[in-house]
């Protein structure tokens, strides 16, 4: 009696919702076949190499040559693979714990995004030899280029002030014995106007690498002259001052020749009628009248002119007192 009771229990426990019990199995087996005959492949992607610590000490300073990219040739299931691109699995960092290596070996383990059902077979390259140096420091002179020049009638002065004229350069010891000067930007004058200028100007970057100014820019102060020149004037009219008319007066001679010195851009310009030479006649002596010795006196010349010589260096004005 139990044992045909056991079999009844069987029988229902088998045959029970028999549909969904086989749609399942099918299932399984269709997901387990899938998965055991997924097509397993390689690709290779390559990434980049942006990061890379320093060395581990102040001393040192890491001087190897390190490539822009890394290939990597990955193992995997093909629909795997398809999804990988390389700039989901950089920019590689190098991590450098021990100025003493001599070679960084490429492992799976620079890479974070790097799916589970993947791995890495080959890196190309598979290594990167490490070089230190010593890390030293040492002044350099600061040169600084100049482009164009003043307008015309316009000269620079030189030499031209740099400050600080050194800067502390700091980097690999093998790059510092190639460099002896640091130069900066160019510094361009053509629109400069005369006087004294203190201008920035930024150092270059680096020529050569493994070496770092500790200054990113200097005061350059450059002054900017005339272009002087000298000039004749050989027949300037005289005036008088202190009189409203000049009737009752006769200068003895009534022009003179004047030689000037200034900057060429207004020398050059000049005429004798530009010209304001003149004598000054006192009350007293329009009033009494007579000939009297006079200093020739100037006025509204252009800046930084002057009369070095006045022929001749006196005149007389002979005055008819009034009626």
């Amino acid at each position: 009696m139990k044992a045909s009771q056991d079999k009844s229990l069987l029988r229902r426990l088998l045959l029970n919702n028999l549909g969904y019990k086989v749609f399942a199995i099918i299932c399984s087996l269709v997901f387990f076949y899938s998965f055991r005959s997924e097509r397993m492949g390689t690709r290779t992607v390559s990434t980049d190499i942006i990061a890379i610590n320093e060395a581990p000490t102040e001393d040192f300073i890491l001087v190897s040559q390190f490539p822009s990219q890394v290939a990597m040739k990955i193992e995997g299931p093909m629909s795997v693979l398809k999804t990988i691109r390389g700039e989901d699995l950089g920019p590689l960092v190098i991590p450098i714990t021990d100025f003493r290596s001599k070679v960084f070996t490429f492992d799976e383990s620079v890479i974070d995004a790097l799916p589970k059902t993947a791995h890495v077979v080959k890196f190309y390259p598979d290594s990167i030899p490490m070089r230190f140096e010593r890390r030293i420091e040492k002044k350099v002179p600061v040169e600084v280029p100049i482009e164009g020049s003043p307008a015309p009638g316009r000269l620079l002065k030189l030499p031209v002030t740099l400050v600080p004229d050194k800067v502390l350069v700091r980097g690999a010891e093998s790059a510092l014995k190639k460099i002896e000067t640091w130069e900066t930007q160019p510094l361009y004058v053509d629109s400069l106007s005369p006087g004294l200028h203190e201008l920035r100007v930024n150092l270059l970057p680096p020529k050569i690498p493994y070496v770092t100014p500790d200054e990113e820019d200097v005061t350059v102060k450059v002054e900017v002259v005339y272009k002087m020149m000298e000039r004749w004037f050989k027949s300037v009219p005289l005036s008088i001052e202190g009189m409203e008319s000049s009737k009752g007066a006769v200068l003895k001679p009534g022009r003179v020749s004047v030689h000037l010195s200034g900057p060429e851009e207004f020398i050059k310009t000049l005429t004798e009628d530009n010209l304001y030479f003149f004598v000054h006649v006192s009350e007293e002596e329009r009033q009494t009248g007579g000939a009297y010795q006079k200093e020739i006196l100037y006025s509204s010349l252009p800046d930084l002119t002057v009369p070095t010589k006045i022929t001749p260096s006196k005149i007389t004005v002979v005055i008819k007192p009034p009626e």
